[in-house]
């Protein structure tokens, strides 16, 4: 194991998050995995697709 983590996890031990941290973080998991659901359970709509559509004429450059 990496020496940084190890003395990370010392100084986690030692002096743990606070509680206000601790529910933003897990607000924050909770509110994207409820985002991931709703996406995965209804898909995403046609203005957020990645695939561009066809261009009906050629630039001209």
């Amino acid at each position: 194991m990496y020496l940084g983590w190890l003395l990370r996890l010392y100084r986690w031990s030692r002096r743990p998050p606070s509680r206000a941290l601790r529910w933003t973080v897990g607000g924050v998991l909770a509110l994207a995995a409820v985002i991931w659901a709703l996406e995965t359970w209804l898909g995403l709509p046609d203005w957020m697709q990645m695939d561009r559509p066809p261009r009906l004429t050629p630039m001209r450059r």
